[in-house]
This record gives C-alpha cells, structure tokens and sequence, in this order.
C-alpha cells in the first residue's frame, strides 16, 4: 500500500532539513574545502542519492545554506519596514528580533563568518556583502523616516544610522562568544535607547545642560602668582 503523499512530503523535507543542518555543522567545524559528501550523508542519516536529488553537489549544499539565510534576513528586514508604530519603535524591534534569529541560527552566522573573514577554502564565490547593504539601507530608511516625522533632529541620518548599525553588529557578533555572559538582547535594547534618545536631543539642548561647551573645558590651573594674590 503506498504511504500518503503528505506523509512522504514531510519525510522528504525532514531528510532535506537534516542535509543543510549536517553540512552547516561540518563546513563550520572542518571547513568547507576538508567536508566531503559521505560525512555530510553520514551525519543526516541520508542516502547520496538524496543529497544529489535536492541539492546536485556539495557546492549546491553550501549556496542553499547561504540563500536560506539571506532570505530569512530579507524576511526580518521586510518586517521591520512594514510593521506598525514610530521609527524609534521599529529600530528597537527590529534589534530585539535581530538578536533572536542570529541566536537561533549561530551555526549558520559562524560558517558566514568564518569564510567570509577568513580563507575561502575553496568554497563558491557568493556576495556576503549584500547582508550589510540591505541592512544598512533598511535602517537609513528608518532613520530618515524618524526625521522627517519629527523624531530625531535633521543632519543626523548618517551618524543615527552608523552608531545603530554598530551597535546590532556588535550584540550579535557577542552571541559568536562561548564564554560571553552578557544578555546581548537586553545590552542592546538599553544601547539603541540611549543612540536614539541622542538622536532626539537639539543642539541647544545640549549646550544648556552643560553637555557642550564650559563643563567640558579643561580646569585652569592657578598659578603661583594667583595665589600669592589670593
């Protein structure tokens, strides 16, 4: 009796997932160019004829690894743009949810990482680059939103834009860690707070709590004819 058809695509897909979850651990770990197809099978628990069926080779393992990840990328860029609420909201959200999905996928963001700063071990030429465009170009787009709605002060666009961009780059590079304690989600919902909350402070603001200007002047110092006149 033949098994159901949703049963036999779940079955399938299962195998797939298993393929792209064994290769990503094995590029990480060995390196890309060490990796061959027979541990990658081994470790799915999956016959060749099933990595060949899906996927052709091992470069076409390695670029659906990478292609995965971008689209779940694009997906979170997507939904920072469209959901509801001020700038200020959407940049806070999207740096929460930023930190969730590079935890939930650190094997992934180890293998980028490793590659694209270090050999490239004979692994397919793909533009890791497009990662930080299309963020880059996400948030400036939100920052130029929040001033244009009245929410951070014109003249900004590039230092808000910069210091956020920094600041989510670095919260998650932290989780790339073992031996790092600190909650990069928290640290880093408490540092785009205080960037944006800059970005909304007016210059003359600044000037009159001292921020600028006198209190950051150098004492003078006295010097010994002031003090004989004292």
């Amino acid at each position: 009796m033949p098994r159901p058809l949703k049963s036999q695509n779940h079955q399938d897909q299962s195998a797939r997932t298993r393929v792209l979850q064994a290769a990503t651990d094995l590029f990480t770990r060995k390196g890309y160019a060490a990796t061959t197809t027979r541990e990658i099978v081994q470790a799915a628990g999956v016959t060749k004829p099933i990595l060949y069926y899906y996927f052709g080779n091992k470069e076409g393992i390695y670029l659906e690894i990478l292609k995965q990840t971008q689209r779940g990328f694009e997906s979170l860029l997507e939904e920072a743009l469209e959901q509801e609420g001020t700038a200020q909201e959407k940049i806070l959200a999207f740096g929460r949810e930023s930190c969730r999905r590079f935890w939930a996928h650190l094997e992934e963001a180890r293998l980028i990482h490793a590659i694209y700063f270090g050999p490239q071990q004979g692994a397919p030429h793909y533009d890791f680059e497009i990662f930080h465009t299309k963020m880059e170009q996400a948030l400036r787009h939100l920052v130029r939103t929040g001033i244009q709605n009245g929410e951070f002060e014109p003249g900004q666009e590039d230092c808000l834009t910069w210091a956020i961009l920094g600041a989510i780059n670095f919260a998650n590079d932290l989780q790339l860690i073992k031996s790092s304690r600190v909650d990069g989600e928290a640290c880093l919902g408490s540092v785009l707070g205080l960037i944006l909350n800059i970005g909304r402070i007016p210059a003359k603001k600044v000037q009159k709590t001292g921020l600028a200007g006198k209190n950051l002047r150098p004492r003078k110092r006295r010097g010994r004819d002031d003090r004989k006149n004292r």
